[in-house]
């Protein structure tokens, strides 16, 4: 075709809204309409007719592969290319071009049309953007995701975090509900998609058991197009194993409620048969020595020796009562909550209280083996501590099939170690944990319940109770064969120091003014049996007649005060004698058998006061009376001076 121009002919498309030019195949302008110049931002057609147009394009290779086509094809169409506007900017057109060539076919120039299609490529990678910021968001998702057609097989998949428990996502596409899902959750899923395009979407429960456990799952099943279904599953093991825990959590606190009510009220009693008993006995040894001046006869000599028999009596009695007082601390130890500030813990009686907690558990399950050297002391928390312990042995038990005891053993030993912590082993000769459950035993909701693991307080539970204090446990298991938990703790190289006491001399001399409150008439009696003869006594069972004492000008060296009262409890009583008595507030000394409050166990640890646990002996008392009486002699003439 021969190149030909029609001044009428460009006026008329001057006018249309599409770029136009005409070009060489060397890239100079030989025509170009205002419209391109439009596109391209240039003023006026002259300053674009200047350019070279090989230089407009954003990427020379397009214009390349632009030209390529031109000359093979002899035209091209929707050629969509970059190109560089004047301002810098970049637009996207749309070019359809033809090849002009002279009579000899050779080519001479390139006429075309061009849109602007910036808009609809900017929408399109928008699209783009949306849909990769779209497949991320679900990616990110950690449920499966599943769309099934209007006969039941995948369309899509979307595995998430479960995409252990599924075929590969593209082998999923084609495949059957039959064949994704166990039977009994596929027949809930068909079942729910009949029904969720009529009543909207239909929520499953669904468990299932597997070589590492149970495992949970909650499945929602909503209509989709075209009569299909979307099927999403949420693995909810952990969910419903933090419920479980919860509400073993909240019976836990009402049990350790109830332990630490029924140790008061037992504690008590207790207290009176203990004092009672001590005080007898006492009184019998007496009896029985002054007896000795009338064994010459033999109703004498058959005195002594019933007194004799009360005597022993009364001492079994005493280490009875013994027995009961050490499972009530025990009690008590365990069941409520403690402080968690660390501190220098002597480990052997920790684990001694361990093991009277659950030696009943033990018994008919294996022989318990003690292996317990000298140990320096720990850094940590004893109630917490022996939480762990009890912990670890109510699993070791419990890994242990009952009435084979003769055949089981568990292990408890504990030693310095060589690079100074203290390393406490407890081995069981149980069932064994499975190797792949090993490394997620101390896991929080971890899924599995191996059979070495019992019902005591949880591993990761224990496991944050030990690092807390700088510590470390691990296990060791073979099925079949038992497993070993190694608690390693660090020596408490030198314990927080004591709280200053006053110097106490001439211990056991000189008679004090002893107050004694507790509202139990039977508790009162004992003490005021135990402490009569050595001190003067005010004994009373209400905190408010010891407040009036002290109004009247009455002072104490000694107001022995249970903690747990009606009206004023014994912290009560203490603030206020603090705040209108000033100088009596060290002479309280508390007497308890529980302490039911958080708020009550942070004043008596706050205080330098000190605290008897209910049962107590006469000795016990004695001299924890006899020490209060010379502090508060000594502190009176400090008082004085001060004043």
């Amino acid at each position: 075709m021969a190149v030909g121009g029609d001044d009428d002919r460009l006026e008329y498309l001057q006018r249309l809204p599409v770029g136009l030019y005409r070009t060489t195949p060397s890239g100079e302008f030989l025509y170009a309409n205002d419209e391109l110049c439009r596109m391209l931002g240039y003023a006026s057609t002259a300053e674009l007719l200047e350019l070279d147009a090989r230089e407009l394009y954003l990427d020379p290779a397009d214009r390349e592969r632009w030209q390529a086509a031109v000359q093979s094809e002899g035209r091209v169409t929707d050629f969509d290319v970059q190109k560089r506007r004047a301002d810098g900017g970049v637009v996207w057109l749309r070019d359809n071009a033809r090849a002009l060539t002279d009579e000899r076919g050779e080519v001479i120039a390139y006429e075309g049309a061009v849109v602007d299609v910036t808009a609809q490529h900017r929408a399109e990678e928008e699209l783009r953007a949306s849909e990769a910021r779209y497949r991320a968001l679900v990616d990110a998702i950690p449920d499966a995701i599943f769309r099934f057609d209007a006969d039941g097989r995948c369309a899509d998949a979307q595995l998430g975090a479960l995409f252990r428990l599924f075929p590969p996502a593209p082998r999923c596409v084609g495949s059957p509900l039959e064949e994704l899902f166990d039977p009994d959750l596929a027949a809930a899923c068909r079942a729910a998609a009949a029904k969720c395009h009529d009543g909207g979407p239909v929520t499953l429960e669904h468990a299932s058991s597997g070589p590492r456990g149970d495992a949970f799952f909650d499945v929602c099943v909503s209509a989709s197009d075209g009569g299909g279904a979307l099927v999403l599953i949420r693995d909810a093991s952990a969910a419903r194993r933090f419920r479980e825990w919860m509400v073993r959590s909240e019976r836990l606190a009402s049990v350790g409620g109830l332990a630490t009510s029924t140790a008061h009220e037992i504690s008590n009693p207790l207290t009176a048969v203990v004092a009672n008993t001590d005080f007898a006995r006492d009184l019998v040894s007496a009896c029985r020595a002054e007896s000795e001046l009338l064994l010459d006869t033999a109703a004498g000599k058959r005195l002594h020796q019933r007194l004799g028999e009360v005597a022993r009596a009364l001492e079994e009695a005493l280490q009875g009562a013994s027995g009961i007082s050490d499972a009530v601390q025990a009690l008590k130890s365990v069941a409520g909550p403690v402080d968690d500030v660390p501190t220098s813990v002597i480990l052997e009686a920790t684990l001694e209280t361990a093991l009277r907690v659950v030696r009943n558990h033990i018994r008919h399950r294996a022989e318990l083996v003690k292996q317990i050297a000298r140990l320096p002391p720990v850094w940590g928390n004893a109630t917490r501590l022996e939480d762990v312990f009890v912990s670890l042995l109510v699993n070791a038990a419990e890994s242990i099939e009952p009435g084979r005891a003769d055949q089981n053993e568990i292990h408890v030993r504990a030693h310095e170690a060589a690079d100074g912590r203290v390393v406490v082993e407890v081995s069981d000769t149980g069932a064994g944990i499975a190797p792949a459950d090993v490394p997620h035993v101390f896991e929080a909701f971890h899924a599995a319940k191996p059979s070495s693991i019992g019902s005591g307080m949880g591993l990761s539970m224990c496991r944050t109770i030990v690092s807390s204090f700088g510590g470390e446990i691990d296990v060791v298991s073979t099925p079949g064969v038992g497993t070993t938990f190694r608690v390693a703790l660090l020596s408490a190289k030198s314990a927080p120091a004591p709280r200053p006491t006053v110097p106490v001399q001439r211990l056991g001399s000189g008679r004090g003014r002893v107050a004694i409150v507790d509202d139990e008439a039977m508790v009162g009696s004992a003490l005021e049996r135990m402490l009569s003869g050595h001190h003067d006594l005010f004994v009373t069972q209400s905190a408010q007649a010891i407040l009036d004492e002290l109004e009247r000008g009455e002072r104490f060296d000694v107001i022995l005060c249970d903690v747990m009262m009606p009206v004023l409890t014994g912290v009560e009583l203490h603030k206020i004698v603090a705040e209108r008595h000033p100088e009596q507030a060290a002479a309280v000394m508390f007497i308890s058998g529980g302490v039911f409050t958080d708020e009550m166990r942070r004043y008596l640890a706050e205080l330098p006061n000190v605290t008897l646990d209910k049962p107590v002996t006469v000795g016990k008392l004695l001299r924890a009376v006899a020490e209060q009486v010379a502090r508060s002699r000594s502190a009176a003439p400090a008082a004085v001076e001060a004043g």
